[in-house]
């Protein structure tokens, strides 16, 4: 009883006094012209895999599951197109290598397999009609059950050649599946939080090389793919976003 009346007594002494509090007054000037624009500016969602350093394979059963399919049924449901965008971690680790294809840098856009990022995105941008925050992050795996990624460091010059061609591939691929039109309003960024593990004392979370001079060319060899593929198709993507 007395640990209860101690606590109650505290309780009243850290509320405020309000017995001298005036009430707030808003007024609301609803006369016509007086209305502003009132942008939606948050409209995007996004989620990541529990295991970001996982298989393709891993990543595909936990992305194309039945409860991914109703989580972006109910996302594409909210009234007024509340959410339009989802921002999804790690996309790359859902491309794999053709089979016998041997990792020798820089590796041309036909080493690739996009099948199972194929499938996410159907079921996306396709099937629930939502647009997509895609961060150009993840690495991608030897094959799908490999846990390894073909790419490891951002300071070597033909990794860096090969990572502009699989990016211009990349958003070439989804212009030709979804049209110009739907992917230039995709928002394009770079990796998530690089800060975490971008630096000269150890390697990012996916297996890859990286301090400040790397990362810059990370960046521009994004930037200079997706220029390159939005040209090819008449379009202006959008490379930027919280991270870029």
């Amino acid at each position: 009883m007395a640990a209860a009346a101690a606590a109650a007594l505290l309780l009243l002494l850290l509320l405020p006094d309000t017995s001298s509090a005036q009430p707030l007054r808003l007024a609301v000037d609803t006369a016509a012209g007086a209305h502003q624009p009132f942008p939606h500016i948050w409209e995007a969602t996004g989620w990541c895999p529990p295991d970001m350093e996982g298989s393709a394979l891993a990543m595909h059963n936990y992305s194309m599951q039945e409860a991914s399919w109703q989580n972006h049924a109910l996302i594409r449901a909210v009234p007024n197109q509340g959410l339009r965008v989802v921002r999804i971690h790690s996309m790359l680790n859902l491309v794999t290598l053709n089979a016998g294809h041997a990792v020798a840098h820089p590796l041309p856009p036909s080493a690739y397999n996009w099948t199972l990022l194929d499938a996410l995105l159907d079921m996306v941008a396709g099937e629930h009609q939502l647009r997509l925050g895609f961060e150009i992050m993840g690495n991608p795996r030897l094959n799908s059950s490999a846990r390894t990624g073909v790419y490891t460091s951002w300071g070597a010059p033909e990794q860096l050649e090969g990572w502009r061609s699989m990016v211009q591939a990349l958003a070439q691929r989804y212009m030709q599946r979804f049209g110009a039109d739907a992917v230039s309003q995709w928002r394009w960024e770079t990796w998530n939080e690089p800060d975490h593990g971008c630096s000269h004392k150890k390697q990012m979370n996916a297996g890859i090389d990286c301090d400040q001079e790397s990362w810059l060319g990370y960046w521009d060899a994004c930037a200079e793919g997706l220029r390159t593929a939005g040209a090819s198709h008449g379009a202006r993507l959008t490379f930027g976003g919280e991270r870029s």
